[in-house]
């Protein structure tokens, strides 16, 4: 069976639980960090992780790769596959840090136009 991980990232209160609980048709919000839940996609069966993470808890630099914590909440976190970067349009401390956080981390291409 093949895994896909993805981390849901973004401060707090911007429904970065909420998200995962209907994504992965939850019958309440996670209470871990991972949540998993297999898929059938053309006949292949996929262990979709989504794994809830604040941005505080990821090291962004220009000239690296994104730094993943290795735990969280002693929770082993995997290898990550994707990024889904959350942020609340009401609220501007969610959104700031965004165009930072992408030029930092090598996201913003010439497809990706970032705005500060």
């Amino acid at each position: 069976m093949e895994n896909i991980n993805i981390a849901v990232l973004g401060t707090a209160q911007v429904g970065k639980s909420t998200l995962i609980q209907r994504a992965l048709d939850l019958r309440g919000l996670p209470s871990t960090p991972v949540s998993s839940q297999k898929m059938s996609v053309d006949n292949v069966i996929y262990s979709v992780s989504l794994i809830e993470l604040g941005v505080d808890s990821v090291k962004f630099h220009p000239d690296h790769p994104i730094q993943w914590p290795l735990q969280i909440l002693g929770q082993n976190i995997p290898r990550m596959d994707g990024s889904l970067f959350l942020y609340d349009v009401m609220n501007r401390a969610s959104i700031i840090d965004i165009p930072q956080i992408l030029s930092e981390s090598s996201l913003c291409t010439k497809q990706l136009r970032c705005i500060p």
